[in-house]
């Protein structure tokens, strides 16, 4: 099953319409949900680069309906990752417990990230009780979650993004980022 796996997103990755991609994606969606995301990052690692990038190129206002399904999966394969870099393990775990929600006016949706007990999990719908709120278009806060910190830093001191609560945690959060999107950057 992984090597079927590995073979849709490597097709996922050169597909460009919308309808065909949709299928394809809730295809892989179905063959992760039976394989385990755990299994599928340890045996296929490069995964979810390569679905990060995809995911960056598409307009995700096409996708809100994957979106909910993606996303607790994105952020699970994302921990298994981070179990691997003991930096990463160790700066997680040195955060405590964080959540941040992700607000995206532009698609209409919001996220939420959340740290806890060295682990990184996360999906749709605000959190409540946010440390931070951060507020921007699709296209930063992807640069967010591919480990462009440097972008966000600009973006936040023209205007193009707005964090809300306790600025020392969004201190704490920007190299944990970095180090997070290292691990999904597109190769």
């Amino acid at each position: 099953m992984a090597e079927e796996i590995k073979s849709l997103v490597d097709k996922i990755a050169g597909i460009e319409r919308t309808d065909e991609l949709r299928r394809a994606l809730n295809e892989l969606l179905e063959k992760i949900n039976k394989v385990g995301i755990k299994t599928l990052v340890n045996d296929f690692p490069e995964m979810l680069p390569k679905m990060m990038g995809k995911i960056r190129e598409v307009d995700i206002k096409d996708f809100k309906d994957e979106i909910p399904k993606i996303l607790p999966m994105f952020f699970d394969g994302v921990s298994v990752l981070a179990e691997k870099n003991d930096i990463l393990k160790a700066d997680l775990t040195r955060a405590g417990g964080m959540k941040v929600n992700f607000k995206i006016p532009d698609v209409g949706i919001a996220i939420n990230m959340q740290i806890a007990d060295g682990k990184v999990r996360g999906g749709v719908g605000a959190v409540e009780g946010a440390d931070l709120d951060i507020e921007a278009i699709w296209n930063i806060v992807s640069n967010i979650l591919g480990g462009e910190a440097d972008n966000v830093i600009s973006a936040y001191m023209s205007g193009d993004v707005k964090i809300m609560g306790d600025l020392s945690k969004a201190m704490i959060l920007m190299p944990i980022i970095e180090s997070l999107g290292e691990e999904v950057k597109v190769k």
